[in-house]
């Protein structure tokens, strides 16, 4: 063991002793390292005049610090990994800075091919590193950068060497294009009958990826109402900033038996352009009997929501008959085993959210 302390302070003793220059490299807002972002269109740093630099948004900065007693020779070398693409500059000081103690500052407006401030001479410039990704990206018709991981790394060398004279720094964004909101529990879509339930304090259950959420629930006089109609209606409840997918009203809010009751979720997405795009799910439908449920209740929705999702033109309608007549299934067995109804539901969530597709179903 004390051997191998011992090499790692060599290591760590022989990297400080080359360390001539201490870089740092930070993205600047509405990003931030190591950060998740479901909107980043190309557009965002794409569109800019070359011979304006700084019409391009500010979306880094790397600021170089000498931390040695003189002046060394030195090449900073940016690597850029988007997605399937990777791309490299070379950047060359052309005057003798940072000086001891000094520090310069460069932000991606200062790499860009038609801009005469920077002291560096550069091999490849960042805008001829966006025209190679933009190929990528006019293939997805949406215009959003593809999912994945975005990364870049910089870091000073000894000219012409592997000679390290700095850290490496590195910065690194994740894009997840965002999924629809989809609601599992409780409830029916609009335009089919209320989903007849048993709890006057349910958990409702929806799937997304997204990062936080507006959930509003109605009393509704007529079940027979358009979503443009519901929107319209001052909601019984509307709770912000929900940040898991799951949601139990509390004890304030008292449903009552033999009330229509329609619920919806939404989420705000803001774009890097400050743009606000709102994403809505459909409405669901719920009634709670005084007599108590006439078929399954929440897992008789459950099954009911997996119709919903079934491919185009198959046929659901003796299932839907069953359903509607009370009918509970003792068993459900998925691929060959008997799962539990919980089980049941973390499948169907997977099947919202396009992790697995449904085949078939059937009940004996």
């Amino acid at each position: 063991m004390a051997k191998k302390l011992m090499i790692l302070l060599f290591i760590l003793i022989i990297f400080s002793l080359n360390a001539q220059y201490q870089i740092n490299f930070t993205l600047e807002p509405p990003f931030y390292n190591g950060g998740t972002f479901n909107l980043f269109y190309f557009n965002y740093f794409a569109d800019f005049d070359l011979d304006d630099s700084a019409s391009q948004p500010l979306i880094f900065t790397i600021s170089i610090q000498n931390i040695s007693t003189e002046y060394h020779d030195y090449e900073l070398r940016l690597d850029g990994s988007w997605g399937t693409y990777t791309g490299e500059s070379t950047l060359t000081p052309d005057t003798n800075n940072p000086q001891p103690g000094a520090t310069e500052i460069i932000t991606n407006q200062d790499i860009v091919s038609h801009d005469n401030t920077s002291i560096y001479v550069i091999d490849k410039y960042f805008d001829e590193m966006q025209d190679a990704l933009e190929d990528q990206v006019l293939a997805d018709e949406t215009g959003r950068m593809p999912d994945g991981v975005y990364a870049g790394t910089i870091q000073a060398f000894e000219p012409g060497t592997d000679n390290p004279l700095s850290n490496q720094a590195t910065i690194y964004i994740t894009i997840t294009s965002p999924t629809p909101i989809i609601l599992i529990l409780p409830g029916s879509p609009l335009g089919s009958p209320p989903a007849e339930i048993d709890d006057l304090n349910p958990n409702f259950v929806w799937v997304s990826n997204l990062f936080e959420y507006t959930f509003k629930i109605w009393e509704l006089e007529d079940e027979n109402i358009t979503a443009e109609e519901i929107a319209l209606l001052n909601p019984l409840e509307v709770i912000d900033g929900i940040v898991s997918t799951t949601y139990t009203l509390p004890p304030s809010v008292q449903l009552v038996n033999d009330q229509v009751c329609a619920w919806q979720v939404s989420a705000e997405l803001l774009t890097p352009e400050d743009e606000t795009v709102i994403w809505e799910s459909d409405f669901y439908l719920f009634i709670i009997p005084t007599e108590g449920t006439t078929g399954g209740g929440d897992n008789t929705a459950i099954i009911q929501n997996m119709l919903n999702q079934m491919p185009p033109g198959y046929e659901t309608t003796q299932i839907e008959n069953l359903l509607n007549g009370g009918y509970v299934p003792d068993e459900i067995i998925l691929e060959g085993e008997v799962i539990t109804w919980e089980q049941l539901l973390l499948w169907l969530q997977n099947l919202s959210n396009g992790t697995w597709n449904i085949l078939g179903l059937t009940i004996e």
